[in-house]
């Protein structure tokens, strides 16, 4: 979970192939384990929740319990799906970037307040009577 000034914005499920878990399970437990009539899942309460492994990123932004869509989140693999490798002589994940710079406070904020600008906007137009400019 990443919280930004107390209001909950990501959630995240990690997993790691090394205790028998990878993205698949992430996405699995989301859909059958994640209640979306939780106040923390319902739609609109965070604005994505992430399946991560250090291989592979998936996001989807409303959880429907089976019926929920995962999109890959990922920054290609020579032109391909995934993410490419972590060079040997480097120590990291393939999946860093997620927590480097897509999690980083910069762009949470950034992330946020366009969220938070299209909502009201999205609001407003709503709460107008038909023929209103």
């Amino acid at each position: 979970m990443l919280f930004l000034n107390g209001l909950p914005i990501f959630t995240a499920e990690l997993k790691n192939p090394l205790t028998g878990q990878t993205v698949e399970d992430a996405m699995r437990q989301y859909r059958q384990d994640r209640d979306p009539r939780e106040p923390l899942f319902s739609y609109g309460r965070c604005l994505a929740h992430f399946a991560v492994d250090p291989e592979l990123v998936y996001v989807t932004t409303h959880l429907q319990g089976a019926k929920t869509r995962f999109l890959p989140f990922n920054q290609g693999r020579f032109g391909g799906a995934g993410n490419p490798p972590v060079p040997p002589t480097q120590p990291g994940y393939a999946t860093s970037y997620l927590w480097e710079e897509t999690w980083a406070p910069t762009a949470c904020l950034t992330s946020s307040a366009t969220s938070s600008t299209r909502w009201r906007k999205k609001t407003r137009t709503a709460a107008r009577p038909a023929g209103a400019s």
